[in-house]
C-alpha cells in the first residue's frame, strides 16, 4: 500500500491516466516566422526605403537648384552694382556685346574687395568666401554652378542695352 491508503497498481493507473490527460492536451510552441513572412517584411522594408531615398534625392537636386538660382540673381546684382558705382562693367575694354564670357574669373576679380586697379574704392560687390575663390575659381577659372560642377556661369554684357545677365 502506498500513503494515502491507494495500493501500486491503482497507483500507476492514475498516474498513467495523468500523462495521458497531459498529452491530450494542445502542445503550446512558439511560433516563429516563416520565410515568406521574413521575405514580404523585407520587401515591404526596401520599398519604403526606396521612397525615402528617392524623396531625398530630389530635395538635394532641387536645394541645389535654388542655391544656383540664388548663385545667379547675387551675381548679377553684383554686377549691377559695380555698373552703379564705376559707371561701367567690370570687363575689358576689347569686349565685344553679347559675347559670351564663360572664364569669368577676370570679371570676377574685378568684383573682389581689394583690387585697386579695377575697385579703387574697395567696394565688396561680392563676397568671395562663399565661391573658395583660390581652389575652386582660379582652377576652374570660373564659379560653377552647384547643380553640375562643371557647369560654369556665363555672364553676358549687353553694351548697347546697358544690360547684363548671368547664365
Amino acid at each position: 500500500m502506498s500513503r494515502r491508503g491507494v495500493n501500486s497498481s491503482e497507483e500507476n493507473a492514475m498516474n498513467s491516466e495523468e500523462t495521458r490527460v497531459k498529452r491530450d492536451k494542445p502542445v503550446i510552441m512558439c511560433r516563429a516566422f516563416t520565410l515568406i513572412e521574413l521575405l514580404a517584411v523585407i520587401l515591404v522594408l526596401s520599398i519604403l526605403f526606396g521612397f525615402i531615398t528617392s524623396a531625398i534625392r530630389r530635395s538635394i537636386v532641387k536645394a541645389r537648384q535654388t542655391q544656383a538660382t540664388m548663385d545667379r540673381n547675387t551675381l548679377k546684382a553684383a554686377l549691377q552694382a559695380y555698373r552703379a558705382e564705376y559707371g561701367t562693367w567690370p570687363i575689358d575694354d576689347s569686349y565685344v556685346s553679347g559675347t559670351p564670357i564663360s572664364n569669368n574669373v577676370v570679371v570676377i576679380d574685378r568684383l573682389r574687395e581689394g583690387n585697386p586697379t579695377y575697385n579703387s574704392k574697395n567696394i565688396r560687390f561680392l563676397s568671395i568666401n562663399d565661391y573658395n575663390f583660390e581652389n575652386d575659381v582660379q582652377k576652374s577659372g570660373s564659379i560653377v554652378s552647384p547643380v553640375n560642377k562643371k557647369t560654369k556661369y556665363v555672364f553676358i554684357f549687353d553694351l548697347n542695352n546697358d544690360a547684363a545677365s548671368v547664365n
